[in-house]
């Protein structure tokens, strides 16, 4: 880039990474939240906590967290490692989650979140680590095995992941009881008994749009999450992973998201938060982790640590 810069060539490059803005460039743009807040300024008069301070906001009032006790620890993560393709994506994770608590892990995408929350959920074997929920070690074993448990989760691709969009409304809403036995045999399962636990959830997480029978695919996407939410918070969860629960929501769905995660953790559930959004990681959780490369390089209370460290910290520039 310097060489061609020299050659005469003008160069945009577009990244997050701090060190690179300061090593490489000669004027610096910002944009946060889709505006521009920072336009054209000389690199050389920016220091790095200036540029992070920029790139993720001020100061300001954050938003109460409930003022609820914390229970036991249901949720324990001891040297967790996990692969992905060409490499590591998670390395040697530890943290513990108690009940009620929202544990917030900020990073910028494509640092190990995926990884992390497939572990987390069963769906990604870890090559190394211990997962336990409320005392059971359960690294390495089916999904199956983690729901008994009480895992729940919310995924970052709701479409993808989330639902089967073809399926009606009552279908996705009611297959994780079948096995449970929840609507029957699961070999012969009442669908008017399905049907009617849809229209009841339906009504009670006000999913517009919504009526059992309706196709998955035909749900907004602030409506198709509540249905994800409606699915996974019914009876008690043990555990619930949340990863990227707003992405793409409108601000009134993203309000309800976070209205529900927090019932969740006052009713007890030991949550993990899993957020690009460094906003929502704030204004939600008890306690606030950056994940950079695939490791956890700060764990702080909520309250304790300034946005201009958090910023640093999920730059690569700590």
């Amino acid at each position: 880039m310097r060489r061609l810069a020299e050659d005469g060539h003008a160069v945009i490059l577009i990244t997050h990474k701090l060190r690179e803005v300061i090593g490489y460039s000669s004027r610096v743009t910002v944009m946060r939240g889709g505006e521009t807040v920072l336009a054209g300024a000389e690199t050389a008069g920016l220091d790095a906590e200036t540029l992070a301070r920029t790139m993720v906001g001020e100061e300001g009032e954050e938003q109460a967290r409930r003022d609820r006790p914390l229970g036991e620890v249901r949720l324990r993560v001891e040297g967790l490692t996990a692969r992905r393709a060409g490499g590591i994506g998670v390395d040697g994770i530890g943290f513990s989650v108690r009940g009620g608590e929202i544990y917030g892990i900020a990073g910028v995408g494509g640092n190990g979140q995926q990884e992390l929350a497939d572990a987390l959920t069963g769906l990604r074997a870890p090559a190394h680590g211990c997962i336990a929920i409320d005392g059971a070690e359960l690294a390495g074993r089916a999904v199956t095995a983690f729901r008994r448990r009480g895992m729940r989760a919310i995924p970052a691709d709701r479409f993808r992941t989330g639902l089967l969009a073809e399926l009606a409304v009552y279908e996705n809403y009611g297959v994780t009881g079948v096995p449970a036995g929840e609507f029957g045999n699961p070999a012969l399962v009442r669908r008017g008994a399905m049907k009617t636990a849809a229209a009841g959830a339906i009504e009670a997480y006000t999913i517009h749009g919504a009526a059992p029978g309706t196709a998955a695919r035909l749900l907004s996407g602030g409506n198709a999450q509540k249905l994800v939410l409606a699915r996974e918070l019914k009876g008690e969860a043990s555990v619930l992973i949340a990863h990227s629960p707003t992405r793409g929501l409108d601000v009134s769905a993203c309000r309800t998201v976070h209205d529900l995660l927090q019932g969740a953790a006052d009713a007890g559930t030991a949550c993990v938060l899993i957020s690009e959004d460094l906003e929502e990681v704030l204004a939600l959780s008890t306690t606030v982790a950056v994940i950079s490369r695939g490791r956890l390089v700060g764990e702080f209370a909520a309250g304790e640590v300034s946005r201009a460290e958090i910023g640093r910290l999920m730059l690569g520039h700590a």
